[in-house]
């Protein structure tokens, strides 16, 4: 039973004539009756009641009529909505605390959906007054901070890893240390406080002092400055797809005593004041995330 076969007896059922419907086909009348049969076979009823030339609809013909209609009307509702959805326009504005592999993931496969709506991200105090505050839609922040809105959890942060050029000497090893990364160069991410990541002062805890040959605020700085100059920098699973993916980077499992295990969260407004955010918040709650293994 396909689509053209149920336009076929629609086109029969509104005639009611085998010649007056074939003409409108433009196919010959002996292959619309094969059509009609062959429904008729399929379906083990006879739809029509033959009464000379006219052919009219018997229960199971009305019934199959009434189908076809919805899934005409059900068609056009669909075409309409996906029509409404791609010209859907706008911009979403998202406060950064903490940055993940999820969290693009969820904006790019959004994006497919609604391909005209843009985001704006921008760096976030982790303070639930201070975004309140702002025109900021939605923030990304650990789960522990974010208070009373309503949110979705898009990624456990724990296990670290050491990024470095895949002709790095340590690329070849299946699992680091910190002994064994102790007289690396290294470089580490700055905020605009000029406060070092914390992983920084994770190495301080394990017993060195690291050799910082590079501070940066911008993720690309980072990656070309592993690429391109031999140094290492220590990072979060959170982001060990997005890091791993670009050519030349190889991330390594770093042992550790503990795990700092933190869930990041997407949160937004309790009242939205802007219309697109029910679309990427509704969204959300029916994602799917992926959280990465432990190695």
């Amino acid at each position: 039973m396909d689509q053209n076969s149920l336009h076929a007896f629609t086109v029969v059922a509104q005639l009611e004539n085998m010649t007056k419907a074939s003409e409108v086909l433009h196919i010959s009348q002996s292959a619309l009756s094969n059509i009609v049969e062959k429904l008729e076979a399929e379906l083990g009823q006879p739809l029509f009641e033959r009464r000379g030339k006219k052919l009219r609809l018997n229960d199971n013909g009305r019934l199959l009529a009434s189908t076809v209609r919805k899934m005409e009307e059900n068609s056009v509702d669909g075409m309409k909505a996906l029509k409404a959805i791609q010209n859907t326009t706008g911009t979403i504005t998202i406060g950064v605390v903490t940055e993940n592999d999820s969290f693009f993931s969820l904006l790019a496969d959004f994006r497919k959906l609604y391909p005209n709506i843009s985001f704006r991200l921008v760096n976030q105090k982790p303070s639930i007054e201070d975004f309140l505050a702002t025109e900021s839609d939605f923030l990304v922040l650990p789960s522990t901070l974010k208070g009373d809105l309503p949110s979705i959890t898009i990624a456990r942060r724990g296990n670290l890893f050491v990024l470095m050029s895949s002709d790095h000497p340590l690329a070849s090893k299946r699992i680091l240390s910190f002994e064994d990364i102790r007289n690396e160069r290294f470089a580490f991410a700055i905020g605009k406080s000029g406060k070092i990541e914390p992983v920084y002062a994770r190495c301080l805890n394990e017993g060195f002092k690291p050799n910082v040959a590079f501070l940066y605020n911008d993720i690309q700085f980072q990656l070309e400055m592993v690429l391109q100059s031999g140094v290492i920098t220590i990072a979060y699973n959170t982001f060990r797809q997005f890091r791993q993916n670009m050519s030349g980077i190889i991330a390594v499992p770093l042992a550790c005593d503990d795990n700092f295990t933190t869930d990041i969260a997407l949160a937004w407004r309790k009242d939205p004041i802007n219309p697109l955010a029910n679309l990427l918040s509704k969204y959300a709650k029916g994602y799917r995330i992926t959280r990465p293994s432990p190695p």
